[in-house]
């Protein structure tokens, strides 16, 4: 039986409001509440929050406690997160190659109060204004597989023709592709093919630069 009170201890280590944490894995406040409350969920449900934490799935079910030491340990799990060395477009298809290794990109120290994330890209272009405007860095999580998008929400997409930065949602005519929307309504939306993405990653946080 796993042992979920943990997850307010760590999630109060970190600096992780409960509100948010409920947000980035798709769970009410008060769904959350109640499995930690009853102790109990489906082995999936568990298998997300761990992903989510970033700490192995026996730790939730009492194995290997986590002591005060592992906790911090966990707390700095990644003191410096990769920045990609090339900015998401906030407009039109990019154009240029998606392609980046890591040692081409620079590592900046996580920001804990935006909870899990696996990198950070800068912002380039209007389409996403008035909520991401250009020069702003954004904080994402990958998303391993198509079927974990939830429509409505922004997203970095590293596809054939370069990297976007898009709100997506469902096409009823096309169900191959996404449709993918800009903030700005000066720019129409367009369909994506599901083939010519590379990866996608789920937009989890921004951080605006700092006005003179």
């Amino acid at each position: 039986m796993p042992k979920l009170s943990i997850i307010k201890d760590i999630l109060d280590e970190r600096g992780i409001t409960f509100k948010h944490f409920c947000s980035e894995i798709g769970m009410s406040e008060s769904g959350l509440k109640r499995i930690i409350k009853h102790n109990s969920t489906r082995i999936q449900t568990v298998e997300t929050i761990a992903k989510a934490l970033n700490i192995p799935i026996g730790i939730l079910f009492g194995e290997n406690p986590l002591n005060n030491s592992q906790i911090e340990t966990s707390k700095k799990r990644k003191d410096k997160l990769p920045h990609i060395p090339f900015g998401a477009q906030a407009g039109s298809l990019s154009g240029f190659s998606s392609g980046v290794q890591s040692n081409e990109c620079d590592y900046l120290d996580s920001i804990p109060s935006l909870g899990a994330y696996d990198f950070t890209i800068d912002v380039k272009g209007d389409s996403m204004r008035p909520e991401y405007e250009s020069g702003d860095i954004v904080a994402c999580r990958m998303i391993r597989e198509v079927t974990e998008v939830k429509y409505g929400k922004v997203y970095v997409l590293d596809t054939a023709q370069g990297v976007v930065m898009k709100q997506l949602f469902e096409s009823e005519q096309n169900p191959d592709s996404f449709l993918c929307v800009s903030q700005n309504p000066l720019y129409e939306p367009y369909l994506l093919p599901k083939e010519e993405l590379f990866c996608l990653s789920r937009v989890v946080g921004v951080i605006k630069p700092a006005k003179d």
